[in-house]
């Protein structure tokens, strides 16, 4: 039997592959903001720019993980 996280992300991962349910996520003011916060730990950026960014920033930095890049980008005090 499956975890409860491990079928949230199961059904996190199929929505991201379904075109019209990532559009209406997308377009929605409450749900956007909110995936876009848990993703952004995982995901290097919206657009291809952000993502070799980050990537610079990740060797530049020698960092063992780009959570370490989220946590200087977003958790700095």
């Amino acid at each position: 039997m499956k975890k409860p996280q491990e079928l949230v992300m199961e059904a996190l991962k199929s929505a991201a592959r379904n075109n019209q349910m990532k559009d209406a996520f997308q377009q929605s003011k409450e749900l956007y903001p909110l995936l876009l916060k848990a993703a952004k730990r995982y995901v290097a950026g919206e657009v291809r720019a952000d993502a070799i960014a980050g990537s610079r920033k990740f060797i530049s930095e020698r960092l063992s993980s780009f959570t370490g890049v989220y946590r200087r980008k977003y958790c700095a005090s």
